[in-house]
């Protein structure tokens, strides 16, 4: 803390003799004493009156806090009652995907089950669709060839 300002000095000693001088150093005097004076007031305004301040701007604050401290707690509590809601729906929904997944799981077992199942009979069933094609056939070549000599037959009695 710089107390120079504080000191009063008197003119060089080059300027003792310089009214202006003294005069400079005459109000610098007078505008430190106004200073302390106004100083004084201040500390016994202080004085007087502080403590009863400092009590009303504590209780303002204490105030303050106290709302804060309960516009804090409501927001504790909503966030509280979002988490357990929040939760209540996740294990709702991780109950709902569970019973779909095992849906799943046995639809899809099902299935593979029905396709081994449609592949057994395919191959059982392919050596009689061969021999039923095969005698289809022949029945449509010896068909075929039996018309054919009945009409040359046909055309042999016309002839005749």
């Amino acid at each position: 803390m710089d107390l120079t300002r504080y000191q009063l000095e008197p003119p060089e000693p080059s300027k003792q003799n310089d009214p202006a001088a003294w005069a400079r150093a005459v109000a610098n005097a007078h505008a430190q004493l106004q200073h302390q004076s106004l100083r004084l007031t201040n500390l016994e305004l202080l004085q007087q009156h502080g403590p009863n301040a400092w009590l009303i701007h504590n209780y303002q604050l204490e105030a303050m806090l106290k709302s804060v401290r309960a516009e804090l707690e409501k927001v504790q509590q909503a966030v509280l009652d979002l988490n357990v809601q929040r939760k209540a729906s996740q294990v709702e929904a991780y109950a709902q995907l569970s019973k779909l997944e095992a849906q799943w799981y046995e639809l899809t077992r099902k299935n593979a089950e029905i396709e081994l199942a449609c592949a057994y009979l395919e191959a059982e069933l392919a050596p009689h669709r061969v021999r039923r094609e095969a005698a289809a056939a022949a029945a449509a070549g010896s068909a075929g060839s039996a018309g054919s000599g009945s009409g040359a037959a046909e055309d042999e009695g016309s002839s005749a």
